[in-house]
């Protein structure tokens, strides 16, 4: 592992470290739609939906990689809401 990614993921263990962190990460997560469908008729719609999406699944795989309990943490703390 190169210093770069190590950095990395110690910046997302210092966000998801803390509850507010994962609040963050969480309305972000539900705002571009990454636990949603992005089916859409209008097919113009349906590209911008799947654009998001896709901003916020890279940005679960890089959670589920970096930082996988406090993923978990969020996760559960995202179902009791």
């Amino acid at each position: 592992m190169d210093n770069a990614r190590k950095v990395e993921i110690a910046e997302l263990a210092g966000i998801m470290i803390t509850e507010s962190g994962r609040n963050v990460i969480s309305r972000h997560l539900t705002q571009c739609g990454a636990f949603d469908c992005t089916f859409e008729i209008d097919p113009y719609k349906h590209a911008f939906r799947a654009g998001e999406r896709s901003s916020g699944l890279r940005l679960i795989n890089e959670l589920k990689d970096a930082v996988p309990l406090e993923y978990n943490l969020l996760l559960k703390e995202r179902n009791e809401q």
